[in-house]
C-alpha cells in the first residue's frame, strides 16, 4: 500500500499515528487524520503499530501506510514476560529509527499504549518532536512515561492536569470524528407517546458481562425500544439479542453511529472516554457501567466526571446484581436536566485549529 496524501517529499511534513490497543484511542488517531488530511492533503502519514490488530485495520481502510513494530507491556508484576517484554522494546526501538529515516518522519502524534513507548523513545534520539494526548482522567503508564519527552501534552480532562506536572499541558477534550460535529444536534426531550429508546454500546471488551445481565431480564428489554452494538468480538449474541426482539448490530461505522446517537434517548455504556464524549455531545443520558479491571480503574474516574453532569454512575457490582433495578433508573434519568460541558464541547471545534497549528510549526 502506498503512503497516502504524499506531496514534495523534499518539504512535505511526515506524521506518524501511534496507538496500539483498544478502539478507544484507535478511532481518535483515525478522526484526526481524516479531519487534518481534509485540510492539509499535501502531509503525508503513516501509522505506527502492532501486527493484526484493530489500528492495522483501521489505516488500511483509510489508505493510511501501515508499520509494525514489536513492543513489550511495561508490567508491575512478575511474570515470564517480564524478562521478555523489554527485548521486545529494544528491537522495536531500532525499527522505529529505521521507519522515521524511510519516510523522512517530522512529527510523532501519540495516543498511548505500550506500543508508543518504542516509538516515542526513538523520536526522541533522532530530534522528532512527539505530541500526545491522553482520552482519561487517568493516564496509563506508557503515557505518563512518553509525557516526559513529549513537546506538547494535550488531555481530554481537567482531572487529568495532576499526572502531567512537568509537561506542557493544555486541556482540549476528546477527539472527535467529524461526522459527528457536522452532524445536527440539540438538546432532547423525551416523548412520552413511545417507548424510550434504548442503546447499548459496551464495546468488545468486557461487554459480555452486560450482555448476560440483560439478557437474563428480558422483560426490561422488550419494555424499551433496545438497540445493541455487539462489539467485533461479540457477534455469537446476535442470535440471543433478537430472540428477545432486541436489534443487534456487530459494528456501526460513524455515520450510522449518527443516526443512532440522534435517534437513542438513554445509552447503557462502558467508561470509554471517547464514547462517552459522543454520547455527551448529542445529548444522550447515559447509564454508565465503568469496567473496574482498566489500567488505574481510569473508566471510574472518567465516569465519576460524567456523574457530575447528570449521568448515572452504576458500580458494576451492583449492576450484575439480579436484585438490583435497571427500570426504573433509566425511567427517571430519561427526564433528568443534563448539565452541558461547555468546556469539552468547545475544545471539540478548538482541537483541530490547536493541532494544525502545533503540527505545521513543528513540520516546517
Amino acid at each position: 500500500m502506498e503512503l497516502t496524501n504524499s506531496g514534495n517529499p523534499e518539504t512535505a511534513p511526515v506524521i506518524a499515528l501511534v496507538w496500539g490497543g483498544s478502539g478507544g484511542h484507535v478511532t481518535p488517531l483515525a478522526s484526526l487524520y481524516r479531519s487534518l488530511s481534509s485540510i492539509h492533503p499535501e502531509w503525508s502519514w503513516h501509522w505506527i503499530g502492532e501486527k493484526d490488530s484493530l489500528e492495522q485495520r483501521i489505516a488500511w481502510a483509510d489508505r493510511i501506510r501501515f508499520d509494525v513494530v514489536y513492543a513489550g507491556k511495561l508490567r508491575r508484576y512478575l511474570s515470564i514476560r517480564t524478562f521478555v517484554d523489554p527485548w521486545k522494546n529494544i528491537f522495536g526501538f531500532f525499527q522505529a529509527l529505521f521507519i522515521f529515516r524511510r519516510y523522512g518522519t517530522r512529527v510523532v502524534f501519540s495516543k498511548g499504549g505500550y506500543v508508543s513507548l518504542p516509538v516515542a523513545l526513538a523520536a526522541r534520539f533522532m530530534g522528532i518532536p512527539v505530541l500526545l494526548h491522553e482520552s482519561d482522567t487517568v493516564p496509563g503508564l506508557a503515557n505518563r512515561l512518553v509525557a516526559r519527552f513529549s513537546r506538547q501534552v494535550f488531555l481530554g480532562f481537567d482531572e487529568a492536569k495532576r499526572w502531567f506536572s512537568g509537561s506542557s499541558v493544555e486541556v482540549v477534550g476528546q477527539i472527535l470524528s467529524p461526522v459527528y460535529l457536522q452532524a445536527q444536534r440539540g438538546t432532547k426531550h423525551y416523548d412520552t407517546s413511545r417507548p424510550v429508546r434504548l442503546l447499548v454500546q459496551c464495546g468488545s471488551q468486557g461487554s459480555s458481562r452486560i450482555f448476560d445481565r440483560l439478557l437474563a431480564t428480558p422483560d426490561l428489554l422488550s419494555r424499551f425500544e433496545t438497540i445493541v452494538l455487539l462489539g467485533t468480538k461479540n457477534e455469537h449474541y446476535r442470535e440471543a439479542f433478537e430472540s428477545v426482539g432486541v436489534r443487534a448490530m456487530e459494528f456501526a461505522p460513524p455515520e450510522e453511529l449518527v443516526s443512532l446517537y440522534q435517534w437513542a434517548d438513554v445509552a447503557i455504556v462502558r467508561g470509554s472516554a471517547t464514547i462517552l464524549a459522543e454520547l455527551s455531545l448529542f445529548d444522550v443520558r447515559m447509564c454508565i457501567v465503568p469496567l473496574p479491571e482498566t489500567g488505574g480503574d481510569h473508566q471510574t474516574a472518567n465516569a465519576r466526571v460524567y456523574e457530575k453532569l447528570g449521568h448515572v454512575n452504576i458500580p458494576q457490582w451492583e449492576f450484575l446484581d439480579p436484585a438490583f433495578e435497571l427500570v426504573p433508573v433509566i425511567d427517571t434519568l430519561v427526564y433528568r436536566s443534563i448539565h452541558e460541558d461547555s468546556r469539552t464541547r468547545s475544545s471539540y471545534d478548538r482541537i483541530e485549529t490547536t493541532l494544525v497549528a502545533l503540527l505545521s510549526d513543528q513540520s516546517r
